[in-house]
């Protein structure tokens, strides 16, 4: 299990007398090593942390719930970097000997499928990556695999993760990319039955479940089967507002955004083909309630630039493009009201060269909009005299 760090030796030269400082070390070298090349991009102090990390390992005293834990987040997190820095062999490495481990440890301990259950999806991840199709289904059929036994194992306090519906999900958007569609849409459709069934008063375990409704959702959208979107756009509606109301929470709150940006998107492209005005009202009232839920939230911890960005991004074409259409109609009224609605928007985009870029071309049409507002009631008192 240790043959990747035999090589590496302790700065003290010695075991640690306290293996829960050690293993508290892992932890912390493993976390400052995922930050310095996923956000500061610094590969070469990544490296130093996890050399670190590795060391601190060798320290721990194994054995225990607590080590395996260190071990499974150093060994997996240390495997992605390096694959990111072109060193296959020591990512593939790692992967492998992780799975030996918790192949090993699951026998004894139905607990520690869970560990088997990661290993193996992020390997399957791996090989995906690298274009080793088959050897990435077999991995994600062992994730299902351990984790139905590890939720069949664990005690019902220790569930916090819906990890066999999340494992369903994961082979179904693997199958998705590899345009496998019946497959695809059985094992999205597995996921929404187990989590379905899941206790409604655990709210992580009810936001797994929108999850799945939004995966599902996105997978009808694409295939442009809207009516099926419908159906479990109405669930998650339910299922989100529910979750707001029993706990007013950012994350669940963020999770009702998510389902109302998704509604909208769905109502608005829905009335692209059947021209029904009222679905692109519903729609733009789902975008309205999403926005003002993500500018109510937007500097709290959790909230998510990019995804705030795409969905305010998707928001405001929404509400321009609808504006533009009155405005050819004569509808100059009903334009300047939703384009002050996109400024709104607009200001609240959170890069500052995109918002500016935003707010400046509202401005424009709403500028252009009212000009011709008061032109027309120059023209109307003209008329009349």
């Amino acid at each position: 299990m240790k043959e990747n760090v035999k090589e590496q030796k302790s700065c003290t030269g010695r075991k640690d007398t306290n293996s829960g400082n050690a293993v508290s070390l892992v932890h912390t070298y493993t976390e400052k090593a995922k930050n310095a090349y996923q956000k500061l991009l610094k590969p070469e102090e990544a490296q130093e942390y996890f050399d670190k990390a590795f060391i601190w390992l060798e320290q721990a005293e194994e054995h225990s719930d607590s080590y395996y834990s260190a071990f499974e987040k150093l060994y997996l997190e240390a495997a992605q970097f390096y694959d990111i820095q072109g060193d296959e062999e020591r990512a593939s490495g790692l992967f492998q000997s992780a799975i030996r481990c918790f192949e090993a440890l699951s026998e004894k301990s139905g607990v520690y499928f869970q560990g088997l259950a990661r290993s193996c999806y992020f390997f399957g991840q791996y090989q995906e990556r690298h274009g080793n199709i088959e050897q990435a289904e077999m991995l994600y059929k062992k994730d299902i695999d351990a984790s139905e036994k590890w939720w069949d194992a664990a005690p019902a306090a220790d569930i916090k993760s819906a990890e066999p519906g999340i494992a369903y999900c994961n082979i179904a958007r693997f199958y998705e990319k590899c345009n496998y569609e019946a497959e695809a849409e059985e094992f999205y459709l597995r996921s929404i039955k187990f989590m379905e069934q899941l206790p409604k008063k655990n709210t992580a375990l009810s936001r797994q479940e929108a999850d799945a409704y939004t995966n599902i959702i996105k997978f009808y959208f694409q295939a442009k089967r809207y009516e099926d979107c419908i159906i479990y756009l109405e669930k998650n509606l339910a299922l989100c507002n529910s979750l707001v109301k029993e706990e007013p929470s950012p994350e669940n709150e963020r999770c009702l955004a998510v389902c109302l940006s998704n509604a909208g998107t769905v109502y608005y492209e829905k009335n692209a083909i059947n021209k029904r005005i009222k679905d692109r009202e519903r729609g733009l009232c789902y975008d309205d309630q999403c926005f003002h839920l993500l500018r109510k939230n937007r500097n709290m911890s959790g909230a998510d630039e990019r995804e705030d960005f795409a969905m305010l991004g998707q928001i405001y074409s929404h509400f321009m493009e609808t504006a533009s259409e009155y405005f050819s109609g004569g509808y100059l009224f009903v334009a300047c009201a939703l384009c002050k609605q996109a400024l709104e928007i607009a200001e609240c985009i959170p890069y500052p060269f995109v918002r500016e870029k935003y707010v400046s071309s509202c401005r424009e049409n709403l500028d252009h909009a009212e000009q011709m507002i008061r032109a027309r009631a120059v023209n109307n008192l003209s008329n009349k005299r």
